[in-house]
């Protein structure tokens, strides 16, 4: 349940990825075109090891007279560097402008004016930049080309290659570097050294010991999130659970122990766990073999986040040898709570999985808790999501009745579609890309919804449905208009196997509306909505009690509302004289034969 996909198609080659590119770059304008794929080269450089010392580079406001550069680092220690991004090049000549314009700003820079010293000695000269082309095409035959000939800039470019000022990151190292923060990003390490300065006691096929703060800290360095790639959840920020203006979260305790009182960090903190396939001792160290943490994320970023202050810490630690990476975690005793739905969702998904899914369909995850490598691979993508979207729209596609993404009872859920839908590649990627068009084809029509509803007072206590922290009314309404339309009630559950096949049936049909029809599914949204603000109200209630009881109502309101929508649209069908031909349902079962 827990393996570790193949790389995606687009990392296959140099030249699939440039592809994959061109692809996500193809509907936007060429202004935006460069913007998009500056963005992209800014926080690749932050990626190469050659690179990293420059900084974080700063992109140009100005998208014309930039003097040749889109962005910039910050001066960091003897050098700065200047940043060109090209999405495609495709002759010497273009090379050269690159390059000239670099010249010019040099040229411009060693011009400027001096800063005036009341010392008779003048300040050292500030030392000559560094530069950086960035594009997406190899340029081995294209720089051949140019070095064979002396266009106007040749003497420049020998000068900064020989003084090593000039990167050049073309379509190779791009794809060395994108690749790299694939499996960073989406990779469980295959092999973990840990040593303990206690040694390590094991029992069993359990280990315990210490780490270094300092250790854990160069661990995530190195594997960044494939370090939690089994974990339920991802960093949840030193805000996250506050409950009260004067009450400290959880991570905010961990970070004042980490400044206050480092050496009480061993006594005070719950420490980490990891799962891993093997366990073998090696010179007083042990080597982990499929390791991950599966308890422990918020302690170990609340570590990265104060690296400069945790030398004086240790870490409890937990090895547990084991194939089962749910079985462990749900055994583990967890400092910041995790409701149990999460931790039986957790084999299906979670926000690892649903990213390493979005980078392959092309579709970016907004998510603070991201490392650099997820941010890059973002950077290529227009169409965004939130994690929380889709969480919802899994549990209400994959429960006995949609009426759970309210409810969150775990027991709800269908064992024999979770497993289901998890056994092969196909139906993993079902899954995943119909609910990634659901929910992209949901927000678009959510914004039309604010515009439509937003000024009528009918619908003044239904507006909360479409605040952005209360995805799961989104998404309820989502299923309630894209089971209409395609004539299933996923309320009324067949028996295991069948129900199997039918839902692999509706994810089909869904995504073939929402590819070839989007406006259906718009239409069937909005009536949805209004279905809800017709059934919610119980007589001449005021607003405030509507608002009050709506969760409560949407908890049980699926079936009603599908049955409302579905007349509805026969009703417009009728009336337009249109005719959609729908799949045929499987025959329902009687509701003793339900499971």
């Amino acid at each position: 349940m827990s393996t570790i996909k193949a790389e995606p198609m687009f990392l296959k080659s140099v030249d699939s990825l440039q592809a994959h590119i061109q692809e996500h770059f193809s509907q936007l304008a060429s202004t935006d075109k460069g913007t998009r794929f500056a963005e992209f080269a800014a926080r690749l450089i932050e990626t190469l090891p050659d690179l990293e010392q420059f900084g974080p580079i700063r992109l140009n406001e100005k998208k014309s007279h930039d003097g040749g550069v889109d962005g910039s680092s910050e001066v960091s220690g003897d050098s700065r560097l200047h940043m060109q991004a090209k999405l495609s090049m495709t002759t010497k000549e273009e090379i050269d402008s690159v390059l000239s314009k670099f010249q010019a700003l040099e040229h411009a820079a060693e011009q400027g004016p001096r800063q005036r010293s009341l010392s008779l000695e003048q300040p050292p000269p500030n030392p000559p930049p560094s530069y950086a082309l960035v594009t997406s095409v190899r340029l081995k035959g294209i720089m051949d080309r140019y070095k064979a000939v002396h266009m106007s800039s040749r003497a420049f470019y020998d000068k900064l290659i020989g003084a090593g000022r000039l990167h050049i990151v073309d379509g190779d190292k791009l794809f060395t570097a994108v690749r790299a923060a694939y499996s960073r990003a989406f990779g469980a390490p295959n092999i973990l050294e840990l040593t303990s300065p206690g040694g390590w006691i094991q029992f069993g096929n359990v280990w315990l010991g210490f780490l270094k703060a300092s250790d854990l800290v160069k661990l995530f360095d190195l594997y960044g999130d494939g370090l939690f790639y089994e974990n339920v959840r991802d960093w949840l920020g030193p805000m996250s659970g506050k409950k009260a203006p004067d009450q400290l979260t959880v991570n905010q305790e961990i970070a004042q122990t980490i400044s206050r009182t480092p050496e009480r960090f061993l006594e005070r903190n719950n420490g980490i766990t990891f799962k891993a396939r093997q366990v073998v001792s090696k010179d007083g160290s042990i080597e982990l073999m499929e390791a991950s943490v599966v308890n422990g994320c918020q302690t170990t970023m609340a570590l990265v986040k104060a690296a400069s202050s945790v030398e004086k810490c240790l870490v409890q630690v937990k090895i547990v040898e084991s194939d089962d990476a749910w079985d462990v975690a749900k055994a583990a005793n967890y400092q910041n709570p995790v409701a149990k739905i999460n931790l039986e969702l957790a084999p299906y998904i979670r926000p690892q999985l649903v990213r390493q899914a979005a980078a392959e369909a092309g579709v970016r995850i907004d998510d603070a808790g991201a490392d650099n490598a997820v941010s890059l691979l973002n950077a290529l993508y227009n169409d965004r999501l939130q994690y929380e979207e889709l969480r919802f729209l899994y549990i209400g596609l994959l429960s006995i009745s949609p009426n759970n993404i309210i409810d969150q009872i775990y027991t709800s859920l269908r064992d024999d579609l979770l497993t289901g839908f998890a056994q092969t590649e196909v139906d993993r990627g079902l899954m995943m890309d119909c609910m990634f068009q659901l929910t992209l084809q949901t927000r678009e029509v959510v914004t039309e919804a604010k515009t439509i509803f937003g000024s009528e007072d009918a619908f003044g206590p239904f507006m909360r449905i479409f605040e952005q922290e209360k995805p799961q009314y989104r998404m309820f309404l989502s299923i309630v208009a894209i089971s209409a339309l395609i004539g299933i009630d996923v309320s009324e559950r067949l028996a295991p196997g069948k129900e199997l096949d039918r839902m692999r049936s509706f994810l089909q049909t869904a995504r073939a509306i929402l590819q070839s029809d989007p406006h259906r599914f718009r239409t069937a949204y909005l009536k949805a909505v209004s279905a809800l603000a017709t059934g919610a109200r119980e007589g001449p209630e005021d607003d405030a009690k509507v608002r009050q009881r709506l969760s409560g109502y949407v908890g049980r309101a699926f079936r009603q509302l599908y049955l409302s929508l579905t007349a509805q649209l026969v009703v417009d069908r009728a009336i337009d004289g249109v005719s959609y031909s729908r799949p045929t349902a499987p025959e329902t079962m009687p509701r003793g034969e339900r499971p």
